[in-house]
C-alpha cells in the first residue's frame, strides 16, 4: 500500500507484489549425496496477509537444473502460500498465508542429481486460481447453458494471469 493508499493494484500487479516481499536464498550445498538449499520469504510491505483472500495462490518452487538450464525431472519441490476454501465457500481447507512481518523458510533437501549444476528458486503468483476452479466446475455442469462463451473466456483469462514474481539461480559448488 504505497504511502498508505490502496491504489487497487493488488495481486495482479507484479511490481506491487515484489515491493511487499523480501526474499533471500542460501546457496545450495552437497552433503552425503543430497542437495540442501533454502529460500526465505518475508511479508515486509504488504500490510495484511499475503495473499489477502481466497482467489490467488502463490507457489514457491525449488528445483535442480542442468548446464542448459533445463529442469531435471523429479527434483522440484513446491510449497503453496494460499488460503484454500471449498468452491461453495463453506469450508476452509488450509491457510498458509504469510501474516504481516512474518518470515518463512522453505528448506530444500533432495537427492543430488549428478547432471545438476544449479538450483533455481522461483515464486509463481497465480492470481485467479479459485476463479479458474469455479469456472471449470460451472462449465462441467450440463444444466448450465446461458453464458457459456463468456465463462470460457473468463476461464481463459484466469488460467493465463500467472506470473513469476521472483526467480534466482544459485550455482552448486563443485567442491
Amino acid at each position: 500500500m504505497p504511502d498508505r493508499r490502496h491504489l487497487w493494484r493488488g495481486i495482479h500487479d507484479s511490481d506491487m507484489v515484489r515491493s511487499g516481499l523480501t526474499v533471500e536464498t542460501i546457496a545450495p550445498t552437497r552433503v552425503a549425496g543430497r542437495l540442501n538449499a533454502e529460500i526465505s520469504i518475508a511479508n515486509t510491505g504488504v500490510g495484511h496477509a499475503f495473499p489477502t483472500y481466497v482467489t490467488p495462490q502463490v507457489a514457491v518452487e525449488i528445483e535442480q537444473v542442468d548446464n542448459r538450464g533445463k529442469l531435471i525431472a523429479a527434483t522440484t519441490e513446491r510449497h503453496l502460500i494460499a488460503r484454500e476454501v471449498s468452491l461453495d465457500l463453506s469450508a476452509e481447507l488450509a491457510d498458509t498465508r504469510l501474516m504481516p512481518d512474518e518470515k518463512r523458510r522453505y528448506l530444500y533437501d533432495r537427492p543430488f542429481d549428478p547432471r545438476a549444476v544449479a538450483v533455481v528458486f522461483r515464486i509463481v503468483v497465480r492470481p485467479d486460481v479459485f476463479y479458474a476452479a469455479f469456472y471449470r466446475a460451472t462449465l462441467s455442469d450440463s444444466e448450465f447453458r446461458k453464458g457459456r462463451a463468456a465463462l470460457r473466456e473468463a476461464l481463459r483469462r484466469a488460467t493465463t494471469s500467472s506470473y513469476v514474481a521472483f526467480e534466482a539461480r544459485r550455482e552448486i559448488s563443485t567442491r
